[in-house]
């Protein structure tokens, strides 16, 4: 089975006259690694919104096609099981972060450091941080994960990345 199986899939927001996606076909295998790359207003987060279930769940619009991720129909499957399975995080680099792990099992990969995290599990990811999140395991994880703009100050380097679990 596919990790994201994409056929057709097309996408409209809200009082927009052209789609954002149209005739998306896309099969990724669970395990792959894959990059989405684009100019600026190509599509790329509109493509994510999808692949989460936030579209058109949240923005409205219209959707067409076949989709599915981690073995949920996106046509049918409630956003709140989608949001069990699928994530994703906007790139803001000069935003810090910080990953609190209440239920299951990831893998936190930052700096080419593998970190697995449990429970009381708990990363403050600096900005500009290189990270990664996985769920390696087939039961859910949930996690809090709060994110807020990082303000330089002349003379004090930013704090240091830290995993603890």
């Amino acid at each position: 089975m596919s990790a994201i199986s994409l056929a057709g899939v097309g996408y409209r927001y809200p009082g927009a006259v052209a789609p954002t996606l149209s005739g998306i076909d896309l099969v990724v295998d669970a395990g792959r690694i894959v990059v989405l790359e684009g100019p600026s207003g190509g599509g790329k987060t509109t493509l994510l919104r999808v692949l989460a279930g936030l579209a058109p769940a949240f923005h409205g619009g219209e959707a067409w096609g076949a989709a599915s991720v981690a073995g949920l129909d996106l046509r049918t499957a409630a956003p709140g099981l989608v949001a069990q399975r699928v994530g994703f995080l906007f790139q803001e680099p000069e935003a810090q972060g910080v990953l609190f792990v209440v239920e299951g099992q990831m893998v936190l990969t930052l700096a080419g450091a593998r970190h697995e995290m449990a429970a009381g599990g708990y990363a403050y990811l600096p900005p500009g941080a290189a990270w990664s999140l996985r769920n390696e395991s087939t039961n859910p994880v949930r996690f809090h994960w709060v994110r807020k703009a990082y303000e330089r100050v002349e003379g004090i380097a930013a704090p240091e990345a830290f995993v603890t679990s």
